[in-house]
Protein backbone atom coordinates (compact mmCIF):
# COMPACT_ATOMS: atom_id res chain seq x y z
CA UNK A 1 0.00 0.00 0.00
CA UNK A 2 2.78 2.48 0.19
CA UNK A 3 3.28 2.32 -3.64
CA UNK A 4 -0.51 3.36 -3.85
CA UNK A 5 -0.22 5.91 -1.47
CA UNK A 6 3.36 7.26 -3.59
CA UNK A 7 0.99 7.20 -6.46
CA UNK A 8 -1.54 8.91 -5.30
CA UNK A 9 0.60 11.55 -3.69
CA UNK A 10 2.67 12.10 -7.21
CA UNK A 11 -1.26 12.29 -8.62
CA UNK A 12 -1.78 15.56 -6.63
CA UNK A 13 1.31 16.97 -7.77
CA UNK A 14 0.96 15.93 -11.28
CA UNK A 15 -2.82 17.44 -11.06
CA UNK A 16 -1.54 20.81 -9.50
CA UNK A 17 1.14 20.84 -12.13
CA UNK A 18 -0.21 19.82 -15.30
CA UNK A 19 -3.49 22.05 -14.32
CA UNK A 20 -1.79 25.23 -13.72
CA UNK A 21 0.55 24.76 -17.14
CA UNK A 22 -3.03 23.73 -18.97
CA UNK A 23 -4.83 27.05 -18.36
CA UNK A 24 -1.91 29.48 -18.57
CA UNK A 25 -0.55 27.97 -21.96
CA UNK A 26 -4.19 27.95 -23.12
CA UNK A 27 -4.68 31.79 -22.65
CA UNK A 28 -1.29 32.63 -24.09
CA UNK A 29 -2.01 30.04 -27.21
CA UNK A 30 -5.36 31.84 -27.73
CA UNK A 31 -4.30 35.12 -27.39
CA UNK A 32 -1.12 34.53 -30.09
CA UNK A 33 -2.95 32.56 -32.20
CA UNK A 34 -5.70 35.46 -33.05
CA UNK A 35 -3.34 37.68 -33.47
CA UNK A 36 -1.27 35.96 -36.10
CA UNK A 37 -4.24 35.68 -37.56
CA UNK A 38 -5.02 39.12 -37.52
CA UNK A 39 -1.81 40.60 -38.75
CA UNK A 40 -1.45 38.27 -41.65
CA UNK A 41 0.31 41.07 -43.85
CA UNK A 42 3.51 41.20 -41.38
CA UNK A 43 6.28 39.23 -41.50
CA UNK A 44 6.07 35.65 -41.50
CA UNK A 45 9.04 34.94 -39.18
CA UNK A 46 7.64 37.03 -36.92
CA UNK A 47 4.11 35.36 -37.16
CA UNK A 48 6.24 32.02 -36.79
CA UNK A 49 8.58 33.66 -33.65
CA UNK A 50 5.15 34.35 -32.13
CA UNK A 51 3.42 30.86 -32.71
CA UNK A 52 7.15 29.27 -31.08
CA UNK A 53 6.72 31.39 -28.16
CA UNK A 54 3.07 29.97 -27.81
CA UNK A 55 4.41 26.57 -28.30
CA UNK A 56 7.07 27.10 -25.92
CA UNK A 57 4.54 27.88 -23.05
CA UNK A 58 3.36 24.24 -23.02
CA UNK A 59 6.74 23.07 -22.11
CA UNK A 60 7.89 26.01 -19.58
CA UNK A 61 7.49 25.15 -15.75
CA UNK A 62 3.83 26.70 -14.85
CA UNK A 63 5.26 28.10 -11.24
CA UNK A 64 8.81 29.24 -12.33
CA UNK A 65 8.27 33.51 -12.23
CA UNK A 66 10.18 36.43 -13.27
CA UNK A 67 9.24 40.28 -13.00
CA UNK A 68 9.25 40.47 -16.11
CA UNK A 69 5.79 38.02 -16.24
CA UNK A 70 2.53 39.05 -16.42
CA UNK A 71 1.29 35.81 -15.06
CA UNK A 72 3.58 37.03 -11.61
CA UNK A 73 1.65 38.98 -10.53
CA UNK A 74 -0.66 36.10 -8.87
CA UNK A 75 0.75 34.83 -6.10
CA UNK A 76 0.17 30.96 -4.47
CA UNK A 77 1.16 30.44 -1.12
CA UNK A 78 3.83 27.80 -0.91
CA UNK A 79 2.25 27.19 3.07
CA UNK A 80 -1.04 26.44 1.79
CA UNK A 81 0.53 24.04 -0.78
CA UNK A 82 2.15 21.83 1.36
CA UNK A 83 -0.15 21.78 4.17
CA UNK A 84 -2.77 20.45 1.56
CA UNK A 85 -0.26 18.01 0.78
CA UNK A 86 0.20 17.21 4.06
CA UNK A 87 -3.24 16.70 4.93
CA UNK A 88 -3.88 14.22 1.77
CA UNK A 89 -0.94 12.23 2.81
CA UNK A 90 -2.18 11.85 6.18
CA UNK A 91 -5.40 10.87 5.12
CA UNK A 92 -4.08 8.48 2.91
CA UNK A 93 -1.95 6.93 5.69
CA UNK A 94 -4.38 6.29 7.43
CA UNK A 95 -6.30 4.34 4.79
CA UNK A 96 -3.75 2.57 4.05
CA UNK A 97 -3.57 1.32 7.64
CA UNK A 98 -6.83 0.50 8.20
CA UNK A 99 -7.01 -1.65 4.79
CA UNK A 100 -3.20 -3.18 5.69
CA UNK A 101 -5.21 -4.10 9.33
CA UNK A 102 -7.80 -5.70 7.38
CA UNK A 103 -6.56 -8.06 5.40
CA UNK A 104 -4.25 -9.19 8.52
CA UNK A 105 -6.58 -9.54 10.37
CA UNK A 106 -8.63 -11.76 7.79
CA UNK A 107 -5.71 -13.83 7.23
CA UNK A 108 -5.28 -14.42 10.87
CA UNK A 109 -8.71 -15.56 11.10
CA UNK A 110 -8.95 -18.03 7.89
CA UNK A 111 -5.61 -19.04 9.73
CA UNK A 112 -7.41 -20.08 12.94
CA UNK A 113 -10.30 -21.19 11.12
CA UNK A 114 -8.54 -24.25 8.76
CA UNK A 115 -6.55 -25.41 12.09
CA UNK A 116 -9.72 -25.64 13.84
CA UNK A 117 -11.44 -27.68 11.13
CA UNK A 118 -8.75 -29.75 11.02
CA UNK A 119 -8.50 -30.56 15.01
CA UNK A 120 -12.11 -31.09 15.20
CA UNK A 121 -12.07 -33.65 11.89
CA UNK A 122 -9.33 -35.70 13.35
CA UNK A 123 -10.98 -36.00 16.67
CA UNK A 124 -14.70 -36.67 16.15
CA UNK A 125 -15.49 -40.08 14.61
CA UNK A 126 -18.82 -38.72 12.67
CA UNK A 127 -18.51 -35.50 10.80
CA UNK A 128 -21.21 -33.31 11.88
CA UNK A 129 -22.07 -30.29 13.53
CA UNK A 130 -18.31 -28.92 14.59
CA UNK A 131 -17.02 -28.36 11.03
CA UNK A 132 -20.13 -26.05 10.16
CA UNK A 133 -19.91 -24.56 13.89
CA UNK A 134 -16.35 -23.44 13.33
CA UNK A 135 -17.07 -22.03 9.96
CA UNK A 136 -19.82 -19.54 11.25
CA UNK A 137 -17.32 -18.75 14.47
CA UNK A 138 -15.07 -17.56 11.66
CA UNK A 139 -17.80 -15.84 9.46
CA UNK A 140 -18.75 -14.15 12.36
CA UNK A 141 -15.23 -13.30 13.31
CA UNK A 142 -14.32 -11.93 10.42
CA UNK A 143 -17.76 -10.05 10.35
CA UNK A 144 -17.04 -8.26 13.45
CA UNK A 145 -13.14 -7.55 12.47
CA UNK A 146 -13.57 -5.95 9.03
CA UNK A 147 -16.49 -4.35 10.93
CA UNK A 148 -14.52 -2.93 13.07
CA UNK A 149 -12.27 -1.28 10.57
CA UNK A 150 -14.65 -0.06 8.20
CA UNK A 151 -15.59 2.14 11.17
CA UNK A 152 -12.09 3.99 11.22
CA UNK A 153 -11.26 7.41 9.63
CA UNK A 154 -10.75 6.64 6.21
CA UNK A 155 -10.35 9.22 3.47
CA UNK A 156 -12.62 9.29 0.11
CA UNK A 157 -9.92 7.70 -2.13
CA UNK A 158 -10.79 5.02 -0.39
CA UNK A 159 -14.63 4.59 -0.38
CA UNK A 160 -13.76 1.69 -3.10
CA UNK A 161 -12.11 0.06 -0.54
CA UNK A 162 -15.13 0.16 1.89
CA UNK A 163 -17.25 -1.09 -0.55
CA UNK A 164 -15.17 -3.68 -1.11
CA UNK A 165 -14.74 -4.78 2.60
CA UNK A 166 -18.88 -4.66 3.41
CA UNK A 167 -18.94 -6.97 0.43
CA UNK A 168 -16.47 -9.62 2.41
CA UNK A 169 -18.71 -8.88 5.65
CA UNK A 170 -21.62 -9.53 4.36
CA UNK A 171 -21.04 -12.65 1.83
CA UNK A 172 -21.82 -14.79 5.20
CA UNK A 173 -19.33 -17.97 4.90
CA UNK A 174 -16.48 -16.66 3.27
CA UNK A 175 -13.48 -19.00 1.46
CA UNK A 176 -9.81 -18.54 1.68
CA UNK A 177 -9.37 -18.17 -1.88
CA UNK A 178 -12.81 -15.62 -2.44
CA UNK A 179 -10.88 -14.03 0.68
CA UNK A 180 -7.51 -13.23 -0.53
CA UNK A 181 -9.04 -12.28 -4.46
CA UNK A 182 -11.14 -9.55 -2.35
CA UNK A 183 -8.29 -8.48 -0.66
CA UNK A 184 -6.68 -8.41 -3.87
CA UNK A 185 -8.52 -5.73 -5.33
CA UNK A 186 -8.05 -3.40 -2.11
CA UNK A 187 -5.14 -1.92 -3.33
CA UNK A 188 -6.52 -1.22 -6.80
CA UNK A 189 -9.59 0.42 -4.88
CA UNK A 190 -7.38 2.79 -2.86
CA UNK A 191 -6.03 4.64 -6.01
CA UNK A 192 -8.00 7.98 -6.28
CA UNK A 193 -9.71 9.88 -8.81
CA UNK A 194 -6.53 11.79 -9.84
CA UNK A 195 -4.59 8.44 -10.06
CA UNK A 196 -6.95 6.92 -12.57
CA UNK A 197 -6.51 10.36 -14.59
CA UNK A 198 -2.79 10.07 -14.55
CA UNK A 199 -3.02 6.69 -15.54
CA UNK A 200 -5.57 7.57 -18.40
CA UNK A 201 -3.08 10.73 -19.57
CA UNK A 202 -0.62 8.34 -19.64
CA UNK A 203 -2.12 5.46 -21.81
CA UNK A 204 -2.94 8.61 -24.22
CA UNK A 205 0.35 8.92 -24.40
CA UNK A 206 0.94 5.28 -25.39
CA UNK A 207 -1.43 5.15 -27.56
CA UNK A 208 0.10 8.34 -29.70
CA UNK A 209 3.68 6.41 -29.25
CA UNK A 210 2.63 3.30 -30.88
CA UNK A 211 0.47 5.52 -33.84
CA UNK A 212 3.73 7.63 -34.72
CA UNK A 213 6.07 4.26 -34.27
CA UNK A 214 4.04 2.75 -36.91
CA UNK A 215 4.80 5.61 -39.19
CA UNK A 216 8.47 5.87 -38.86
CA UNK A 217 8.45 2.64 -39.07
CA UNK A 218 6.15 2.49 -42.33
CA UNK A 219 8.78 5.58 -43.65
CA UNK A 220 11.73 3.69 -42.84
CA UNK A 221 10.42 0.99 -45.10
CA UNK A 222 9.37 2.86 -47.81
CA UNK A 223 13.12 5.08 -47.60
CA UNK A 224 14.87 1.69 -48.46
CA UNK A 225 12.63 1.17 -51.64
CA UNK A 226 13.76 4.76 -53.19
CA UNK A 227 15.79 5.00 -55.78
CA UNK A 228 19.05 7.47 -56.40
CA UNK A 229 18.33 10.19 -58.79
CA UNK A 230 19.07 10.52 -62.65
CA UNK A 231 22.27 12.72 -63.54
CA UNK A 232 19.52 15.55 -64.32
CA UNK A 233 17.74 15.48 -61.19
CA UNK A 234 21.37 15.30 -59.15
CA UNK A 235 22.50 18.96 -61.11
CA UNK A 236 19.70 20.39 -60.47
CA UNK A 237 19.81 19.86 -57.56
CA UNK A 238 23.23 21.01 -56.69
CA UNK A 239 22.59 23.95 -58.19
CA UNK A 240 19.88 25.03 -56.49
CA UNK A 241 21.61 24.35 -53.17
CA UNK A 242 24.53 26.67 -54.50
CA UNK A 243 21.93 29.61 -55.03
CA UNK A 244 20.95 29.36 -51.78
CA UNK A 245 24.10 28.69 -49.56
CA UNK A 246 22.95 25.06 -48.40
CA UNK A 247 26.36 23.68 -46.97
CA UNK A 248 25.14 20.70 -45.80
CA UNK A 249 23.08 18.84 -48.60
CA UNK A 250 20.24 16.57 -47.61
CA UNK A 251 20.24 12.94 -48.97
CA UNK A 252 18.29 13.21 -52.58
CA UNK A 253 16.31 10.48 -53.39
CA UNK A 254 13.51 9.41 -55.29
CA UNK A 255 10.10 7.86 -54.56
CA UNK A 256 7.22 5.97 -56.33
CA UNK A 257 4.55 8.06 -54.16
CA UNK A 258 2.36 9.97 -55.46
CA UNK A 259 2.66 12.83 -53.03
CA UNK A 260 4.56 16.07 -53.32
CA UNK A 261 8.18 16.62 -52.64
CA UNK A 262 8.96 16.83 -48.67
CA UNK A 263 11.19 16.62 -46.33
CA UNK A 264 12.33 13.98 -43.19
CA UNK A 265 15.32 13.60 -40.98
CA UNK A 266 16.87 15.17 -37.81
CA UNK A 267 19.90 13.34 -37.90
CA UNK A 268 19.88 12.16 -41.44
CA UNK A 269 18.20 14.78 -43.53
CA UNK A 270 16.77 13.58 -46.80
CA UNK A 271 14.68 15.21 -49.00
CA UNK A 272 11.93 13.03 -51.46
CA UNK A 273 10.76 14.04 -54.79
CA UNK A 274 8.12 11.60 -56.66
CA UNK A 275 9.09 10.17 -60.07
CA UNK A 276 6.16 11.44 -61.46
CA UNK A 277 7.21 14.80 -60.77
CA UNK A 278 10.66 13.79 -61.46
CA UNK A 279 9.36 13.08 -64.65
CA UNK A 280 6.79 15.32 -65.95
CA UNK A 281 8.47 18.87 -64.48
CA UNK A 282 10.67 20.77 -66.27
CA UNK A 283 13.92 21.84 -65.03
CA UNK A 284 12.70 24.93 -63.87
CA UNK A 285 10.03 24.22 -61.69
CA UNK A 286 12.17 21.37 -60.00
CA UNK A 287 14.63 23.68 -59.46
CA UNK A 288 11.57 25.85 -57.64
CA UNK A 289 10.27 22.61 -56.03
CA UNK A 290 14.13 21.42 -54.53
CA UNK A 291 14.63 25.04 -53.55
CA UNK A 292 11.60 24.83 -51.31
CA UNK A 293 12.70 21.61 -49.60
CA UNK A 294 16.24 22.74 -49.09
CA UNK A 295 14.91 26.49 -47.38
CA UNK A 296 13.15 23.74 -44.86
CA UNK A 297 16.28 22.13 -44.01
CA UNK A 298 18.52 25.33 -44.07
CA UNK A 299 15.96 26.45 -41.33
CA UNK A 300 15.79 23.75 -39.15
CA UNK A 301 11.98 23.35 -39.89
CA UNK A 302 12.58 19.67 -39.34
CA UNK A 303 13.91 19.85 -35.73
CA UNK A 304 11.11 22.27 -34.93
CA UNK A 305 8.18 19.75 -36.34
CA UNK A 306 9.96 17.26 -34.01
CA UNK A 307 9.81 19.16 -30.80
CA UNK A 308 5.76 20.28 -32.10
CA UNK A 309 5.19 15.57 -31.91
CA UNK A 310 6.76 15.30 -28.79
CA UNK A 311 4.74 18.53 -27.05
CA UNK A 312 1.19 16.52 -28.80
CA UNK A 313 2.44 13.58 -27.10
CA UNK A 314 2.67 15.16 -23.97
CA UNK A 315 -0.55 17.57 -24.84
CA UNK A 316 -2.82 15.10 -26.40
CA UNK A 317 -6.00 15.67 -24.90
CA UNK A 318 -5.29 20.08 -25.00
CA UNK A 319 -7.13 21.12 -28.15
CA UNK A 320 -5.40 24.39 -27.92
CA UNK A 321 -1.89 22.22 -28.54
CA UNK A 322 -3.63 20.67 -31.67
CA UNK A 323 -4.61 24.15 -32.86
CA UNK A 324 -1.00 25.77 -32.32
CA UNK A 325 0.25 23.15 -34.17
CA UNK A 326 -1.49 23.23 -36.95
CA UNK A 327 -1.21 26.97 -37.42
CA UNK A 328 2.45 26.68 -37.07
CA UNK A 329 2.62 23.90 -39.86
CA UNK A 330 0.49 26.69 -41.97
CA UNK A 331 2.90 30.20 -40.92
CA UNK A 332 5.71 27.77 -41.75
CA UNK A 333 4.76 27.13 -45.85
CA UNK A 334 4.28 30.88 -45.60
CA UNK A 335 7.96 31.16 -44.41
CA UNK A 336 9.30 29.14 -47.36
CA UNK A 337 7.69 30.42 -49.99
CA UNK A 338 8.89 34.46 -48.35
CA UNK A 339 12.60 32.88 -48.24
CA UNK A 340 11.95 31.47 -51.63
CA UNK A 341 10.79 34.94 -53.42
CA UNK A 342 13.29 36.47 -51.58
CA UNK A 343 16.53 34.86 -53.06
CA UNK A 344 15.02 35.06 -56.16
CA UNK A 345 15.01 31.77 -57.38
CA UNK A 346 11.80 32.06 -58.88
CA UNK A 347 8.90 35.01 -59.03
CA UNK A 348 5.51 34.97 -57.91
CA UNK A 349 4.07 34.04 -60.97
CA UNK A 350 6.06 31.02 -62.04
CA UNK A 351 6.21 29.78 -58.09
CA UNK A 352 2.38 29.86 -58.44
CA UNK A 353 2.49 27.95 -61.71
CA UNK A 354 5.03 25.57 -60.19
CA UNK A 355 2.81 24.62 -57.10
CA UNK A 356 -0.29 23.96 -59.58
CA UNK A 357 1.47 22.04 -61.80
CA UNK A 358 2.62 19.65 -58.53
CA UNK A 359 -0.76 19.79 -56.85
CA UNK A 360 -1.98 18.61 -60.69
CA UNK A 361 0.47 15.50 -60.93
CA UNK A 362 0.29 14.63 -56.60
CA UNK A 363 -3.23 15.59 -55.98
CA UNK A 364 -1.85 17.64 -53.12
CA UNK A 365 -1.45 14.41 -51.26
CA UNK A 366 0.92 14.71 -48.25
CA UNK A 367 3.34 12.51 -46.66
CA UNK A 368 1.59 9.96 -44.46
CA UNK A 369 4.63 10.67 -42.13
CA UNK A 370 3.75 13.38 -38.86
CA UNK A 371 7.65 13.31 -39.28
CA UNK A 372 8.29 15.12 -42.86
CA UNK A 373 6.91 18.76 -43.83
CA UNK A 374 6.18 19.07 -47.36
CA UNK A 375 5.26 22.19 -49.98
CA UNK A 376 2.20 20.56 -51.09
CA UNK A 377 -0.31 19.75 -48.33
CA UNK A 378 -4.13 19.46 -48.42
CA UNK A 379 -4.28 21.34 -45.11
CA UNK A 380 -3.74 24.93 -46.78
CA UNK A 381 -5.87 25.93 -49.73
CA UNK A 382 -4.06 26.99 -53.19
CA UNK A 383 -6.05 29.94 -53.57
CA UNK A 384 -5.08 31.25 -50.09
CA UNK A 385 -1.90 30.23 -50.42
CA UNK A 386 -1.70 32.40 -54.38
CA UNK A 387 -3.38 35.36 -52.91
CA UNK A 388 -0.54 35.75 -50.39
CA UNK A 389 2.35 35.21 -52.52
CA UNK A 390 0.81 37.78 -54.99
CA UNK A 391 0.04 40.30 -52.34
CA UNK A 392 2.34 42.73 -53.23
CA UNK A 393 1.80 44.39 -49.56
CA UNK A 394 3.47 41.41 -47.68
CA UNK A 395 6.57 42.06 -45.83
CA UNK A 396 8.74 39.72 -47.18
CA UNK A 397 12.52 40.73 -46.49
CA UNK A 398 14.67 41.18 -43.35
CA UNK A 399 13.91 44.91 -42.70
CA UNK A 400 14.52 45.88 -38.97
CA UNK A 401 15.10 42.79 -38.33
CA UNK A 402 16.46 43.05 -35.15
CA UNK A 403 13.36 45.29 -34.07
CA UNK A 404 10.93 42.50 -34.39
CA UNK A 405 13.18 39.85 -32.73
CA UNK A 406 13.01 42.67 -29.92
CA UNK A 407 9.37 42.52 -29.81
CA UNK A 408 9.39 38.71 -29.98
CA UNK A 409 11.91 38.62 -27.31
CA UNK A 410 9.50 41.04 -24.62
CA UNK A 411 6.66 38.51 -25.64
CA UNK A 412 8.06 35.65 -24.26
CA UNK A 413 9.82 37.33 -21.42
CA UNK A 414 6.12 38.74 -20.83
CA UNK A 415 4.25 35.21 -21.51
CA UNK A 416 7.03 32.58 -20.44
CA UNK A 417 7.30 32.59 -17.02
CA UNK A 418 4.42 31.01 -14.41
CA UNK A 419 2.96 31.97 -11.34
CA UNK A 420 4.58 33.39 -8.49
CA UNK A 421 5.09 31.44 -5.16
CA UNK A 422 5.34 33.90 -1.91
CA UNK A 423 6.04 32.17 1.54
CA UNK A 424 4.69 35.22 3.51
CA UNK A 425 1.36 33.23 4.37
CA UNK A 426 2.58 31.40 7.69
CA UNK A 427 -0.92 31.83 9.11
CA UNK A 428 -2.50 29.47 6.89
CA UNK A 429 0.01 26.42 7.29
CA UNK A 430 -0.25 26.43 10.93
CA UNK A 431 -4.23 26.69 10.51
CA UNK A 432 -4.20 23.57 8.51
CA UNK A 433 -1.96 21.77 11.23
CA UNK A 434 -3.95 22.64 13.70
CA UNK A 435 -7.37 21.50 12.09
CA UNK A 436 -5.20 18.09 11.05
CA UNK A 437 -4.07 17.57 14.60
CA UNK A 438 -7.37 18.66 15.78
CA UNK A 439 -5.92 20.31 18.92
CA UNK A 440 -7.09 23.38 20.29
CA UNK A 441 -4.15 26.24 20.96
CA UNK A 442 -4.67 28.99 23.53
CA UNK A 443 -3.95 31.72 20.87
CA UNK A 444 -7.50 30.17 18.88
CA UNK A 445 -9.72 32.21 19.68
CA UNK A 446 -7.36 35.61 18.53
CA UNK A 447 -6.86 33.86 15.45
CA UNK A 448 -10.75 32.95 14.94
CA UNK A 449 -11.06 36.74 14.77
CA UNK A 450 -8.17 37.73 13.07
CA UNK A 451 -8.91 37.45 9.33
CA UNK A 452 -6.27 34.90 7.52
CA UNK A 453 -4.26 36.60 4.38
CA UNK A 454 -5.88 35.81 1.48
CA UNK A 455 -3.88 32.70 -0.47
CA UNK A 456 -4.31 34.50 -4.11
CA UNK A 457 -2.89 38.05 -4.36
CA UNK A 458 -3.01 40.12 -7.41
CA UNK A 459 -1.09 43.10 -7.55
Amino acid sequence: MNMVQAFNSLADTWTWQVGNAAWQAALVGCILILFVRWAERISARIRYAILLVALAKFAFPPLYSLPTGVFGWIEISRAEISANVQAGGTKEIIGSQSTIATVTQLSEVQGQSASRRSESQSEATVPIEPSRHSESITASSARDLLAGVIQSPINESSSASIHLRQSIVGSGNVSQTEAWLKAAMIPIAAVSGLGWLVLAHAFGMLVCIAMLSVRLLRLHRLRRSMMSPDRRLEATYRETAKVLQVRRLPELLVSSERTGPYSFGVLRPTIVVPSICAGHLSDEELRVALAHELVHHRRGDLVINAIQIVIAIVWWFHPIAWVLNKSIRRVREDCCDDALLESRVAGPSEYCQTLLNVANLCGCHRPRSGFAVSMSTDRIPLADRFRRIMDQRISRGSRFAWISGLGVLLVAMAVLPGLSQTSTNEGVAFKADANLSGASTPDSDEQARTPWPATTEFH
